[in-house]
């Protein structure tokens, strides 16, 4: 009986019935070693039914899948973030497809999987269908056909590698091994460097650290000890228009 329980439990997980599930009124009740053959064939044609339009959908997916040729150009650059979505830091992974025509042309474009943020899914089709160049899909022939080309894209909000105006200042020594010490910071402030700022985070002063100190020398080439000061800055400002010819 646990054998006949377990069978019918992996008939319900394909969605079909057992075949032998019930009998006619005119039929003489099957035995139970009866019911389970046909409940194991009945699960095995099932299978195979599913292996089958399992492959069958493969082959066609296969054989109707385009090419996006400049796929570096075509995605979604960070020109091309909605500003509302740029200032309320939305994010997500965006995958979609795109109808492809004999020619090569983008037809229409269609979200299978949304970041979530309606924007977003919108301007990844937008940047895809104006930009992307298409090499059609073929047919078992081997000649140009519609298509799909399915693609993806995570939308992660980035700033430029000098945010805004800083101003930093650092003094160290360097002695005459090379090796630098006494490091003290001396001014670290507004919108520093993603870089920079990540690398004071690990180490307070992140000048003359190298595997291999190189050291200053005097005039006659003997190593010294040097006192060094680095000091630089930043100051946004709004670009001129450009003017046209």
């Amino acid at each position: 009986m646990q054998k006949l329980i377990a069978s019918f439990a992996l008939v319900s997980l394909f969605g079909t019935a057992p075949l032998a599930a019930q009998n006619a009124p005119d039929q003489q009740p099957l035995s139970e070693e009866e019911t389970d053959q046909k409940t194991v064939k009945g699960i095995t044609a099932t299978i195979k039914e599913i292996s089958q339009a399992a492959k069958e959908r493969r082959a066609l997916r296969e054989a109707s899948t385009a090419t996006l040729v400049n796929w570096r150009k075509a995605q979604p650059q960070q020109a091309d973030y909605p500003p509302p979505s740029w200032l309320a830091g939305e994010e997500g992974l965006v995958v979609y497809d795109i109808a492809v025509d004999q020619a090569g042309k983008a037809t229409r474009c269609e979200i299978r999987e949304t970041s979530g943020h309606p924007a977003l899914d919108d301007a990844t089709c937008a940047a895809v269908m104006k930009r992307g160049e298409f090499q059609p899909a073929q047919n078992e022939a081997g000649e140009a056909a519609e298509g799909v080309y399915r693609g993806r894209h995570f939308w992660r909000k980035r700033t430029p590698e000098v945010p805004g105006t800083f101003r930093f200042k650092a003094t160290f020594t360097v002695d005459e091994h090379g090796r630098p010490t006494d490091c003290v910071i001396d001014r670290a402030e507004g919108d520093l460097p993603f870089g920079l700022e990540e690398n004071l985070a690990k180490n307070p002063c992140p000048f003359g650290a190298r595997s291999r100190p190189i050291p200053y020398r005097d005039e006659n080439g003997v190593p010294v000890a040097k006192r060094v000061v680095v000091e630089f800055s930043a100051r946004m400002s709004d670009a001129e228009p450009k003017t046209r010819d």
